[in-house]
């Protein structure tokens, strides 16, 4: 009798499964999110991932985590990211279909939409007939395709597949990491597309945080902290050209540059190495060690260039730590810096306007230092790791 009780138990509990081919940085730890929100809501997790998922970060938040990895998917390494063949996303999606139960107590989630656009999405509309009963979750980085004066023709495709895929699974939500969301055009496809897609909370995790405390520099410099592999895109050459620039200047800031060089920016390790005014931390850090060089931090700096215009986990870190970001003016990060008055930014390739912003900064002992931190905090309190959950698992029951 208890055996079949169990078995009946086991049938009916509810399954999030989780397909995340890429498994690193960000998805990851949106997938580490979602596993969380899960296990508190009594789901098992599934998470569909590439053959070698067992990275550190892997080894830092899923160990203690009861979750199955179904490591079924070949990525191919490119650079320091992973590129997923279509064939892949067609295998995983066969997978689901032929292992779960194809029910409302199951829940698919995708936290990188935008890596597998339009081919997962056009799967899911005309060969998987069978998901339409699933809850569909995901995140969605891109969002210009949603924004005024942004409707390139690559967009309004994308604006056309997210409206029949929210006409075909009547039970699917994409939380978008952007606040820019609330002031797009109300009208027509993107009017419709909007009812299923949402602002979600942007949250870092703050379980790392709990025993650590600021630790302001004893020598009176101001010190500025760039984070993360350092891909063209990141804008590193910014502080490279503000360094050659003024050479005889800047002299009470000090930069620390805490991750890797990619190949497009090895170009900077003699800069890097030869300038007194900014440290180079190469190599890999954990996650526990990344949060001390935060918490030591005066300010954080995001240099990123137009073509990156997402949230970034960078940005997360620093507003949780209480840390005024400064930042280019374009994308996601730039509107978020302004809008809430949480730092300062500057026009990407403005070398003379980010030496007039790094000039101008404030002491932490000053008024409008612990302002610009507070703000953070209260930021970082509104998009917690629990606030993110309410909204992907919304309609739970």
């Amino acid at each position: 009798m208890h055996l079949l009780l169990r078995i009946i138990t086991m049938k009916q509990k509810k399954k999030l499964v989780i397909v995340d081919p890429i498994f690193r940085a960000s998805r990851l730890f949106f997938t580490y999110i979602a596993s969380i929100g899960a296990i508190n809501r009594d789901y098992k997790v599934y998470i569909i991932t590439r053959k070698d998922y067992q990275n550190p970060q892997y080894r830092e938040l899923f160990l203690d985590l009861d979750v199955d990895f179904i490591p079924i998917i070949d990525a191919v390494k490119d650079k320091w990211y992973f590129k997923v063949p279509i064939k892949e996303i067609r295998k995983a999606l066969i997978y689901v279909r032929k292992n779960f139960n194809l029910r409302s107590n199951t829940m698919l989630y995708i936290p990188g939409w935008n890596e597998f656009f339009p081919w997962l999405p056009l799967m899911l509309l005309f060969r998987f007939k069978g998901l339409h009963e699933y809850k569909i979750r995901g995140i969605e980085y891109d969002i210009n395709f949603l924004l005024d004066g942004r409707q390139s023709f690559k967009s309004i495709i994308k604006l056309v597949i997210f409206y029949l895929l929210s006409l075909k699974f009547k039970n699917t939500l994409i939380g978008v990491l952007d606040e820019r969301i609330t002031y797009s055009a109300s009208r027509g496809l993107r009017k419709r597309t909007k009812k299923r897609i949402f602002l979600i909370a942007d949250p870092a995790n703050s379980k790392l945080f709990i025993n650590e405390i600021n630790e302001p520099s004893a020598d009176r410099l101001i010190n500025i902290l760039i984070v993360g592999l350092q891909s063209k895109r990141k804008g590193l050459d910014d502080v490279i050209n503000l360094l050659k620039q003024t050479s005889n200047e800047l002299n009470n800031v000090r930069f620390k540059l805490v991750g890797r060089l990619d190949a497009d920016t090895e170009i900077f390790r003699g800069t890097l190495n030869a300038d007194k005014r900014i440290d180079f931390k190469d190599g890999f850090m954990s996650e526990a060690e990344i949060i001390k060089e935060y918490m030591k931090s005066d300010f954080v700096i995001i240099p990123y260039k137009k073509s990156f215009h997402s949230s970034s986990g960078v940005y997360a870190y620093a507003i949780l730590a209480g840390k005024p970001v400064i930042s280019t003016k374009h994308g996601c990060i730039g509107y978020r810096v302004n809008h809430f008055n949480l730092g300062f930014t500057y026009e990407s390739g403005n070398i003379s306007e980010l030496s007039t912003v790094i000039s101008n900064l404030p002491p932490m002992s000053s008024e409008v230092y612990v302002k610009l931190s507070i703000r953070s905090k209260n930021y970082a309190k509104r998009n917690s790791i629990i606030s993110h959950n309410k909204i992907l698992f919304e309609d739970d029951k």
